[in-house]
């Protein structure tokens, strides 16, 4: 082979290698660890819960005990947490305070999704793009019974459960994430 040639196949490979390497690290980034990611919502859910409530002296009230962090109650719960005035006639976090500070979704995955009609909180989504499961305490006795997986799970001295299903999708197998545990 010639001089130029074997410089000519010398650049080829070295930008070749230089694109593998922008691949292989980009993949990297988009691959990391979903599971922390998820955890992150989990947690960031539950401390927004449990600051609300060591501000106001009691849960917020999105309209049910049990919700998913979709649908009509989950983006009640939010813009509650968010400090945002939801659509109720009393506002319940009246300071307006933002206790949950998540970001924001790309997509409908990882973070919290806001609508494009009014741009407003409507869910929080794992990074599935499944929404988290969050139980809500509504009386006053020191057990509190939430049904996890088909049973009814008793959480001592707790005043919620914030869950994420995990990579399978399946309530109760060993890669959901709780905020009891």
């Amino acid at each position: 082979m010639g001089r130029k040639v074997k410089r000519w196949l010398g650049v080829v490979l070295a930008v070749l290698f230089v694109v593998l390497c922008y691949l292989l690290i980009h993949a990297a980034n988009v691959r990391k660890n979903p599971r922390a990611d998820d955890s992150v919502m989990v947690a960031g859910l539950a401390n927004a819960l449990s600051n609300f409530a060591s501000e106001y002296g009691r849960l917020p009230d999105p309209g049910r005990y049990w919700l998913e962090t979709e649908g009509p109650e989950g983006a009640e719960l939010l813009q509650i947490l968010l400090g945002e005035s939801g659509p109720t006639t009393t506002p319940q976090n009246p300071r307006l305070i933002p206790f949950l500070n998540i970001r924001e979704a790309r997509g409908k995955r990882g973070g919290l999704y806001y609508s494009a009609e009014d741009d407003r909180p409507y869910a929080l989504y794992d990074i599935r793009g499944r929404p988290l499961r969050v139980a809500l305490r509504t009386t006053d006795e020191k057990e509190f019974s939430v049904r996890y997986s088909g049973q009814d799970l008793v959480l001592q001295n707790r005043d919620f459960a914030v869950w994420a299903l995990g990579e399978d999708g399946v309530e109760g197998t060993e890669d959901d994430l709780k905020s009891w545990e």
